[in-house]
């Protein structure tokens, strides 16, 4: 399971990493950033969150959430086979 892309925009890095630092230096339980930067889900963002993040940082996560056309290796779209019958 890939965790740490704290702000949905399908890459886990520094960006993710500066709003946990942030929240996890505020030394208050759970996130005031507005993203959900408790990923253990303790109650607290400190440096085990940090943790999570940064190991999948260092491996260079990018890509596509499930659901994304992007992530599908062929396109699902009805209109693609359709022949063109114009003469």
């Amino acid at each position: 399971m890939i965790s740490g892309d704290v702000n949905q925009d399908d890459a886990v890095d520094g960006t993710d990493l500066a709003d946990i630092d942030n929240d996890a230096i505020s030394g208050v339980p759970g996130s005031i950033s507005g993203n959900p930067t408790d990923l253990n889900c303790d109650g607290f963002v400190d440096s085990s969150d940090l943790s999570y993040a940064d190991n999948n940082a260092t491996v260079g996560y990018f890509g596509a959430g499930p659901c994304s056309p992007a992530g599908f290796p062929h396109s699902t779209n009805t209109n693609d086979s359709k022949v063109n019958s114009s003469k």
